[in-house]
């Protein structure tokens, strides 16, 4: 269960079953490979992108876009414009 404070107003999340799956040390998502830039956060890119029905493409832009501070910096925005734009390219382009 993880708890999001914003302002005065607390959110409790529950993930699937009951596990909070990002502090279990016997899930997937608790075994982050190559860094922890996404330990920090209250809720994952993966589970938000999950719960929210987010496509591939989407979540790629949103996981450069949440990681780029403590990760790639500039190289991480470059690459969510580069996702965004092939979202345009391939949905809304004639």
């Amino acid at each position: 269960m993880t708890t999001i404070i914003e302002g005065n107003d607390a959110t409790t999340i529950e993930h699937r079953d009951g596990v909070d799956f990002f502090n279990n040390p016997e899930t997937a998502l608790s075994n982050q490979i190559g860094g922890r830039h996404y330990r920090h956060l209250p809720i994952p890119p993966f589970d938000f992108c999950r719960k929210n029905g987010i496509g591939h493409a989407e979540g790629e832009a949103i996981y450069h876009i949440v990681r780029h501070k403590n990760k790639n910096c500039r190289a991480d925005l470059e690459k969510a414009i580069h996702w965004l734009q092939l979202i345009i390219e391939h949905d809304y382009e004639e």
